[in-house]
């Protein structure tokens, strides 16, 4: 009996051996967060990182950086301009930050309340956050003008003809990638 378990065992572990460390999913959801990851450690962490080593370099962007130490952080710490604006900055911070929370819960408490117009005022919070996509939409339906876009126009300098642009099936698709 103890001999059948001590092989069941071993059996379990040689199968366990064989089991890739990662499955196939995650795998896949590795590939698929490698984007951002990349993108996170380039546009976040690497300046922060050469944030941090710059702190200690003497740089006038025209001559190679020389290393200076803690010289940079005395001279900032006995700048009274640093203290003023760090002061300001805990001011906006710790007054604005939890202002504009509550404003924005109140807002969003408002909006969803069944009372006499509310679709009124939903229209009129919302109006300033679609206002720029439209007159977007508008501005590029002028560039891409198959009369008097500014397209067609750069195009015709190089000798090519007017397009359709939105008009036509084949173009329209890239234009709309534009």
């Amino acid at each position: 009996m103890a001999f059948s378990t001590a092989r069941r065992e071993a059996r379990e572990l040689t199968r366990a051996r064989r089991r890739p460390l990662i499955s196939t999913e995650e795998r896949e959801a590795y590939v698929m967060l490698l984007p951002w990851i990349l993108g996170f450690l380039g546009f976040s962490i690497g300046p922060m990182i050469a944030s941090f080593v710059l702190m200690f370099m003497n740089w006038e962007l025209l001559t190679p950086p020389t290393w200076i130490g803690l010289q940079n952080l005395r001279h900032l710490v006995t700048d009274q301009l640093f203290w003023i604006s760090l002061g300001n900055t805990a001011y906006f911070a710790f007054i604005s930050v939890p202002l504009y929370l509550l404003v924005a819960l109140l807002v969003a408490v408002a909006l969803n309340v069944r009372i006499a117009g509310v679709n009124l005022y939903r229209l009129v919070y919302f109006i300033p956050s679609q206002t720029p996509a439209v007159a977007n939409a508008i501005l590029w339906l002028w560039i891409f003008n198959p009369e008097f876009g500014i397209a067609n126009g750069v195009l015709s300098w190089f000798g090519i003809p007017p397009q359709q642009w939105f008009f036509d099936p084949v173009e329209a698709k890239p234009a709309l990638i534009i």
